[in-house]
């Protein structure tokens, strides 16, 4: 679903569910209030930056006396994964 389906149906469901998302050729709503809301929709996503760890970093390979070469570390690296999505303020789910 993009994201303009998604402010769609979000404006449909909490806001105004009778819309009809009439827009402009610019891609523009027509309605003042939906514009507004979509502008400050797109706001929102663009602001959202994450800086996620490196996968080729070092500190995710494990060394075993049996493995050449070792290997990576999913959990290590999931593990920070979640902690920088957290850090942005996003909710993760188990």
């Amino acid at each position: 679903m993009s994201s303009r389906e998604q402010f769609e149906a979000w404006y449909k469901r909490e806001i105004f569910p009778k819309e009809l998302f009439t827009k402009d050729r610019g891609g523009n709503y027509r309605g003042i209030a939906c514009q507004g809301q979509w502008r400050a929709w797109q706001a929102s996503r663009q602001a959202l930056e994450i800086a996620l760890p490196s996968r080729s970093d070092l500190k995710y390979m494990e060394y075993f006396p049996d493995v050449e070469g070792g290997g990576f570390n999913e959990r290590a690296y999931l593990s920070d994964f979640i902690a920088a999505m957290k850090a942005a303020g996003l909710r993760v789910k188990p």
